[in-house]
């Protein structure tokens, strides 16, 4: 078992995701831009955690399946949703979706930056598992942690209340301490760093844009779209090296 997945199954780090369901503006934007389609649609939902987006999409869709590498997030959600008929939650990490045939799904999401807590092999495993089993012109949406935001994990954001500051100046010491240098880091087109996630317990990939872009294409995909995670606003190519917000969310579509 990997160091992230224990923080997974502990339940004390884990009830911060026992939350009410809720989505962001992009993902709602999808919704709104798609809902009509998704009835016919097989769904898999990967890192469903607390079932943060389980109702909004289980209900419009033909059949929907959430799975977790966290058993103890499982075992929340199939209790807390056994009234969706059509949903089905599964213990499984998504390196490896061998009982899912090829081509079966229509949508597969990966909300919340969740494939960010593997390595980068891990990550590319699961882009080809994901290309595998979607249908061809299937959709891919998930959301990554955008490696130009590194110089903000790393400067004193001053907060409106003064007294945070001794907070944030104890985060960035912790944070040097943990991962080293920025410098390490600043011309890497990915890397894995603990940033103060689960209170610095899980270590977070980052990658830039054009690498993202770039491992989408090699696998088969084509981005259809990069945008900021909590505005949804539409990320232009031309500004790829400029964007310094944490959270990237993209769709993209099996060629």
């Amino acid at each position: 078992m990997d160091e992230n997945r224990k923080v997974y199954e502990n339940k004390k780090n884990a009830g911060s995701y026992f939350k009410q369901p809720w989505l962001f503006s992009v993902e709602k934007n999808f919704l709104k831009n798609h809902g009509k389609l998704l009835t016919g649609f097989n769904m898999l939902d990967v890192g469903i955690g607390g079932g943060r987006t389980t109702p909004f999409f289980a209900n419009r869709v033909r059949e929907y399946i959430g799975i977790d590498y966290s058993s103890l997030m499982i075992n929340y959600c199939s209790n807390k949703f056994k009234k969706l008929e059509n949903a089905v939650f599964k213990n499984m990490d998504a390196r490896n979706l061998n009982p899912f045939v090829d081509n079966y799904f229509d949508l597969v999401l990966f909300s919340f930056n969740g494939i960010d807590c593997v390595d980068y092999e891990g990550r590319i495993e699961i882009l080809n598992e994901f290309y595998r089993v979607l249908k061809p012109k299937g959709l891919l949406l998930f959301s990554f942690h955008n490696a130009r935001h590194l110089h903000k994990l790393y400067s004193l954001q001053c907060p409106r209340n003064p007294f945070r500051i001794f907070k944030e100046l104890k985060r960035i010491k912790k944070i040097k301490k943990i991962n080293g240098a920025y410098s390490l880091f600043e011309n890497e087109e990915y890397f894995s760093i603990y940033d103060g996630a689960d209170h610095f317990k899980t270590k977070i990939l980052y990658l830039t844009v054009e690498r993202q872009d770039g491992d989408l294409k090699s696998i088969g995909f084509r981005s259809t779209g990069f945008k900021d995670m909590q505005t949804g606003k539409v990320i232009l190519r031309e500004q790829w090296k400029q964007v310094t917000m944490p959270w990237i969310f993209v769709e993209a579509e099996k060629i």
